[in-house]
């Protein structure tokens, strides 16, 4: 029963480290670009820590907590990765003939901003309550708080 335990928390988290390698993704799509594989390696990395997480997991209750905290971190990171993204895109994405137009260059930088906003508000707002969930999760057990009631004497 240990082993299949094991066995379903390890799925757990893949499952959930597959969703925090979607999370870092924008961040490393300049390595594909490149023909570097070094990107496909790191999002493999990813998953197979979330796997690692899922799969040493006392309880599967735990193994979802460690999933979903772990996913949690990697949306926060959302903005960071947008950043790289962003900054990528107009310099190395956009043909350099086009980018010789200021109206291209502040359309770019437009974009960038905007793409970033909307990153940092997803990121931080769901990221938090991920990470929350998380540690709801991970902590286990009852946590109730037994209050005594008043009696006359006091």
């Amino acid at each position: 029963m240990n082993t299949l335990r094991m066995i379903a928390g390890g799925l757990i988290g893949l499952f959930f480290g597959t969703g925090a390698a979607l999370a870092i993704s924008p961040g490393l799509v300049g390595f594909w670009v490149r023909n570097d594989e070094i990107g496909g390696l790191i999002l493999l990395i990813v998953i197979a820590c979330g796997g690692v997480l899922g799969f040493f997991a006392p309880t599967i209750r735990r193994a979802f907590g460690r999933g979903i905290m772990f996913l949690g971190v990697c949306v926060v990171l959302l903005p960071v990765m947008s950043m790289l993204f962003s900054g990528w895109f107009p310099t190395e994405g956009a043909d350099a003939a086009a980018m010789s137009s200021a109206y291209m260059v502040v359309g770019a930088g437009l974009a960038a901003v905007a793409v970033n906003g909307v990153a940092t508000v997803i990121g931080l707002i769901f990221g938090t309550i991920l990470m929350a969930a998380g540690v709801i999760l991970c902590m286990g057990g009852r946590r109730d708080v037994g209050i005594a009631p008043a009696t006359a004497a006091e």
